[in-house]
């Protein structure tokens, strides 16, 4: 899911920034390539998409568990977060920064991306089980930024970074109906007989 949502993103990216392509016609935006992590390698002439973090957003997560309209136990959804480094690096120290200038103006025209979108756009479709994305860029201080570049171990290079947020996981393994039916009977038997009980003690006192 994680992995589809990037995707998604650095597609969407790409087709704003000049149709997506360099001179060469590779794609602009990249991410970073996963058996140069450790030491960490920033591609030459393309904007590297790189995750810094994610986390969960417990505030938004509902209760535990629910029933469904099929009477299947199911977890609540798990809202996440994730942050992401937008990092240039180009000969041409100017074109890192305009091209970070264009993902800004991308964002501010597109603070949220939607499956309505698609109906527009069908050629770049958003991942089954997300409904949006709401990307919003991070201001960091001195002493942040000295943290993030320190470690990930690398100098620092023109870079945004954003936080991209409702990325939701479902629950792939709901409990069979027949399964949960029983647990709900119980539940009902156990309520009946708790207000019976409840009635025989009211009429004894």
């Amino acid at each position: 899911m994680i992995g589809a949502a990037l995707t998604y993103l650095r597609d969407k990216v790409n087709t704003h920034l000049q149709d997506g392509e360099t001179d060469s016609g590779q794609p602009l935006v990249v991410f970073i390539e996963g058996d140069k992590i450790d030491p960490l390698s920033i591609q030459s002439g393309r904007v590297n998409i790189l995750v810094v973090n994610v986390e969960e957003e417990r505030e938004l997560r509902g209760a535990n568990p629910y029933y469904d309209e099929r009477s299947q136990r199911i977890n609540p959804d798990i809202p996440l977060t994730i942050s992401a480094l937008f990092i240039a690096r180009f000969n041409d120290y100017p074109t890192s920064w305009n091209y970070l200038t264009d993902i800004i103006r991308f964002f501010q025209s597109h603070p949220v991306l939607e499956r309505v979108d698609n109906q527009t756009q069908s050629s770049i479709n958003m991942p089954d089980g997300i409904e949006s994305l709401r990307c919003e860029m991070i201001s960091l201080n001195f002493q942040q930024q000295n943290e993030v570049w320190g470690a990930l171990r690398i100098t620092q290079h023109p870079a945004l970074l954003y936080k991209i947020k409702l990325v939701t996981l479902r629950d792939p393994h709901p409990q069979s109906s027949e399964k949960t039916t029983d647990i709900i009977v119980k539940l009902m038997d156990k309520e009946k007989a708790e207000a019976i009980d409840g009635m025989i003690d009211s009429n004894t006192t």
